[in-house]
């Protein structure tokens, strides 16, 4: 009898997410990662002897290198080919959980190791040990306390379903979800005692057992916390052992910042070859490249950086860079085959989606290219975080920012191309795979913790105004903040309009005295009370006002006095037509003004 097999690890959003630096950000999605693989390649060694046996999702490539590839947190597999006892089951199941256990214990203790003057053979001593006792050792020294803490790391959930035949996979497949679920509900785990103590600065939760070895030891710390030798580690900052393996983990320089990918352009206007000295250096940040900065500056680097400011073409002003989350619409019905013919095989479905879902995040994560060098390829200027499916993240400068988020409807559409010709993929009707997407814009300065928070809910504000849809949110430095969501539309016609409008208010085709002028109006006549006059007639009203003014305040900020601005008065208006969708007028005007002041700041930065 076949069976269905899934196992998923967690917690991921706050793991993730839980970073004070782009190097935590990067070096939680890539131990997410190995852990997984782990996972898999444990699953698929201990069923080697079944022909059928194989991983449905993600599609699984061993030929990808740590850096090139990312995984979800969970994967699927069919297990046939042969009779399965259930104790032959759990026995896969518990290898499958001891492999990614193990996974983590190699980096922990090789991380420690190298950080530390312990021994290999005595970390893994201390680390059975712990592992073996239900309760914490009292009065324990911070190297038990960091095993400690990584007891009831990750979480390990796994569930077998059995099916018969064909037709009864697709009720093992809903059953697999649902019991997975309730398993996750119930959240087993060890409490983790500890005394009170400082906690860390990125999870804010466990103690902090890791301080910088210069300076003073901050209040509270616990009594012998292991003090580190490394930059990498700011005064009065504690790392807890998950957020030492964030830190430290990983090829990724301790020199990646926010500052760097908001100065990635500026940064491309000199030789590679003469930034290699600072790359290089420990004791580099980006952020020292800002004027305001430039006193943090160690003696022994100012020579190079004096030779970088005088070759420098556009100097290092840049300080906003932008995050991108997007995730795939109703990929849990596309999954559960609700889209598909009725007798097509499921399961082939779902692997074949897999590998054309697969192959675009691929694509999509290619695009970035800081850790590759500075240099204006065809690629963008960014680090991509996560692309282990339908969704993503990653870290955007801005110059690089249409052209990286026009690439990535290229691929979705591409995708849709191959979902379309696929004679595996057989849909009851032509339908097409959708994805809705958070893009927040935001100052260096801004803690990357917050940020990550707003472009997570700027995604989640797509999906609940209609999915297929987009929400762009300028946080400025100064606290204001303006955001806008508009559908996709046919062709990206409403991402087009943006970047239109944006260039020419750039490049000086316009000035932003229509957007000036224009807000005052609609706030002033979105400002009747809708209750006191006839609804119908006060939206009349407004759309006929929009429709006239904005030819008119166009004509007169178009500083240059060309006659070719049909089309920026097309793409204004469209923007204003795509929120008449809206049920309430007030939101449309808000929309529509928060739209246009985007353009504007973007205009400013880029």
């Amino acid at each position: 009898m076949p069976h269905l097999f899934t196992f998923t690890i967690s917690p991921v959003q706050s793991f993730i997410e839980q970073s004070r630096k782009v190097k935590d950000l990067l070096s939680a999605s890539r131990i997410l990662t190995r852990l997984i693989e782990a996972g898999m390649k444990e699953f698929l060694s201990k069923t080697k002897d079944a022909s059928e046996c194989r991983i449905i999702y993600p599609a699984y490539e061993e030929r990808f290198s740590n850096t090139d590839k990312s995984y979800p947190n969970i994967f699927k597999a069919i297990l046939s080919g042969k009779v399965w006892s259930n104790e032959q089951l759990i026995d896969i199941g518990r290898a499958v959980e001891a492999t990614v256990r193990e996974s983590l214990r190699q980096i922990a203790i090789n991380l420690l190791e190298e950080h530390t003057r312990e021994g290999s053979a005595i970390l893994e001593k201390q680390y059975d040990l712990i592992m073996s006792q239900s309760n914490p050792v009292e009065g324990s020294n911070a190297t038990a306390q960091f095993f400690q803490q990584l007891k009831n790391f990750p979480e390990c959930y796994w569930v077998f379903e059995s099916y018969t035949d064909q037709e009864g996979y697709a009720d093992a497949d809903i059953k697999l979800n649902r019991s997975l679920a309730a398993i996750k509900n119930l959240k087993t785990f060890d409490q983790l005692h500890e005394e009170p103590g400082r906690k860390c600065s990125l999870t804010g939760t466990a103690n902090a057992l890791f301080f910088k070895k210069e300076g003073k030891l901050p209040s509270y710390a616990i009594n012998e916390p292991i003090r580190l030798y490394s930059s990498q580690v700011e005064a009065g900052e504690g790392l807890s052992a998950l957020g030492f393996l964030k830190r430290f983990y990983s090829s990724i320089p301790p020199t990646a910042s926010t500052a760097e990918v908001a100065l990635w352009d500026d940064i491309c206007s000199i030789s590679n070859e003469k930034f290699q000295d600072l790359l290089t250096d420990e004791r580099f940040d980006h952020q020292m490249l800002y004027e305001e900065n430039r006193n943090q500056i160690p003696d022994k680097l100012r020579p190079t950086f004096k030779k970088l400011l005088e070759e420098s073409k556009t100097g290092f002003n840049t300080k906003y860079y932008a995050v991108i989350h997007f995730d795939g619409d109703q990929m849990g019905k596309w999954m559960s085959g609700e889209y598909l013919q009725d007798g097509a095989d499921l399961s082939n479905f779902q692997n074949e989606l897999s590998k054309h879902i697969a192959k675009m995040a691929n694509d999509v994560r290619s695009m970035l290219n800081i850790e590759t060098g500075f240099n204006r390829s065809e690629k963008f200027g960014g680090y991509t975080v996560y692309a282990g499916g339908d969704d993503f993240l990653g870290l955007v400068n801005l110059q690089s920012l249409f052209g990286f988020l026009e690439k990535i409807r290229i691929s979705f559409h591409t995708l849709n191309t191959e979902i379309e010709h696929s004679p595996y993929i057989q849909l009851k009707e032509p339908k097409k795979i959708t994805f809705s997407a958070g893009i927040v814009v935001a100052h260096y300065k801004t803690p990357l913790s917050e940020v990550l928070k707003q472009v997570r809910a700027a995604e989640k504000y797509s999906k609940i105004n209609g999915r297929d849809a987009f929400t762009f949110k300028i946080l400025k430095h100064s606290g204001e903040v303006h955001q806008s969501t508009f559908k996709w539309g046919v062709d990206d016609v409403n991402l087009k309009a943006l970047k239109n409008i944006t260039d020419a208010l750039k490049q000086e085709k316009l000035t932003n005295t229509f957007i000036q002028q224009l807000t005052k109006d609609l706030q002033y006549l979105s400002g009747y009370s809708f209750k006191s006059i006839d609804d119908q007639q006060m939206e009349a009203s407004i759309n006929e006002i929009v429709h006239v003014e904005i030819p008119r305040l166009i004509k007169r900020s178009n500083p240059s006095k060309e006659n070719n601005i049909a089309n920026l008065i097309k793409h204004i208006q469209q923007l204003w037509e795509t929120g008449e969708e809206e049920t309430h007028k007030e939101k449309q005007v808000t929309n529509f003004i928060h739209a246009l002041h985007t353009t504007d700041f973007l205009s400013r930065k880029l």
